[in-house]
């Protein structure tokens, strides 16, 4: 009986250890978990924003419109990967940053929302309308004026509000290459045309199609290595150009480039030219300005410079856009105009090292009754702590005025454009060309088959061996 009454008690001391574990696990945490009113979803390249400015906004949102916001900030790596997945429209998402020529591959496929910022001008003055650099906007507007969509042509400046910008180019060290080499070889470094012995083997280029052709069919025009009918196409028409002929090329040439790399990247090559692993590499100006202030001494002196070959380049440009199925167009307009105030431009500039859309003149402003006045004071003030300066001229021309860092817009600067309907056999090239003498895996993999089959042979020969075995006899006592 008294078994019975203790087995009970530890019944009931069992259950309500259950029941409360299960009200820890179960009722206290969405109860503790911050509730919003809306959220906010972005897909933004890797190491692409001050994250920081993201906590400010929802801070700045609720102030303006009086509702919480939640927002959800995830990566892509390429522009392709984001071009699968939304063109697919597998994902909720509200504001996506891509290249110009995904931009017009979404518009292609009548996807985006044409942008209107007048829900803007209730909470907030219309940043995006005064504060964005003209040359852009203007070879943006010349480039993409007439995209066919299923509704019609149109202009790429109604879909999409630019963010960054810069170049494709060349990030050397020059403990290893000089200026005059570097001049010299051109696009023809990631070939390591001038054969210097310690850059072999340590040349990195971009892991995307795009980037990568575009600095081969330079590398080939700059050599006399086009072929024929080829020679007199401009740099925006060559770096765009999909005919079969000129894809053949590139696709010798860039066999032809693996025997002297380290390997193709996306991220991390910056990384690997600040701690000298690689000596080279394929890099977008502000992963390479990045770098280079990465590497400077406190002399300011860096062991890492960029250039921009001669014969001409790529200047990119990356933008907002909405999708139309976008949940929460209010923040995602709000977002952004946001981006366009000179503190919040020049907070991402001195955070990624990429040159903010905003003209560089609104961060000067005197006129106190401009709208952009105390932001920009906001803005210098952020610059001259950042690289430890007490004046303005003290550093303006090493800054604004560097052409690596704010190019002049000139025509050798191509745009690229959507490959359209040739983008699938580029792509098929691409991986023709990075599986190139890529003989140990299939070595590896014969290797690991034989070793199977042996054990399998040896198995079954066990077995065998055991079942043709006379049964042993038995002991007679």
């Amino acid at each position: 009986m008294l078994d019975s009454k203790k087995s009970k008690i530890i019944s009931l001391v069992l259950l309500g250890v259950i029941v409360v574990a299960s009200i820890l696990v179960f009722v206290i945490p969405p109860l503790l978990t911050e509730k919003f009113d809306e959220e906010l979803i972005i897909y933004n390249w890797a190491d692409y924003m001050d994250l920081t400015i993201l906590d400010d906004f929802a801070e700045y949102y609720e102030e303006k419109t009086g509702k919480s916001l939640k927002i959800t900030y995830t990566n892509f790596d390429t522009n392709e990967t984001m071009l699968t997945e939304i063109i697919r429209g597998d994902s909720n998402i509200d504001l996506i940053c891509p290249s110009e020529y995904a931009i017009e591959k979404l518009l292609r496929s009548g996807v985006l929302e044409k942008l209107d910022f007048s829900v803007v001008e209730e909470y907030e003055t219309l940043f995006v309308e005064t504060n964005l650099n003209k040359d852009i906007t203007d070879k943006i507007g010349t480039v993409f004026s007439a995209i066919p969509t299923p509704d019609g042509e149109v202009n790429m400046n109604d879909y999409f509000i630019p963010y960054m910008w810069g170049t494709l180019g060349i990030l050397y060290n020059t403990n290893y290459i000089s200026e005059e080499q570097i001049e010299e070889a051109g696009w023809g470094i990631l070939w390591n045309e001038t054969n210097i012995p310690e850059i072999e083997g340590k040349i990195l280029v971009k892991d995307s199609i795009r980037d990568t052709y575009a600095a081969t069919v330079l590398y080939l025009k700059e050599t006399e290595k086009l072929p024929s009918g080829y020679e007199n196409m401009n740099i925006e028409q060559l770096i765009n150009c999909t005919d079969e002929a000129l894809v053949e090329a590139a696709e010798v040439a860039l066999k032809e480039q693996k025997k002297h790399l380290k390997g193709y990247e996306v991220d991390f090559g910056k990384d690997d030219m600040v701690n000298e692993i690689a000596l080279v590499d394929l890099a977008w100006s502000g992963d390479a300005m990045y770098a280079i202030e990465e590497a400077m001494d406190d002399d300011g002196n860096s062991y890492l410079s960029y250039y921009v070959p001669e014969i001409g380049s790529n200047i990119w440009f990356d933008g907002w856009v909405m999708p139309e199925n976008a949940n929460n167009k209010l923040a995602a307009y709000l977002f952004m105009n946001y981006l366009c105030r000179p503190d919040i431009a020049m907070y991402n500039t001195l955070e990624i090292g990429y040159s903010a859309a905003v003209d560089n003149s609104v961060y000067f402003t005197e006129d106190e009754t401009d709208p952009n006045y105390e932001y920009a004071l906001d803005a210098v003030d952020a610059w001259l702590e950042c690289y430890e300066i007490e004046t303005v001229d003290e550093y303006y021309d090493e800054f604004f005025l560097d052409e690596r860092r704010y190019p002049e817009v000139t025509d050798n600067l191509g745009m690229m454009q959507d490959f359209g309907d040739k983008n699938e056999s580029i792509v098929e090239m691409w991986e023709r060309v990075k599986a190139h003498g890529e003989k140990g895996n299939w070595t590896l993999l014969i290797i690991i088959i034989a070793v199977i089959v042996a054990c399998c042979g040896i198995a079954a020969g066990l077995i065998v061996w055991k079942f043709k075995k006379p049964p042993k006899a038995r002991k007679v006592e």
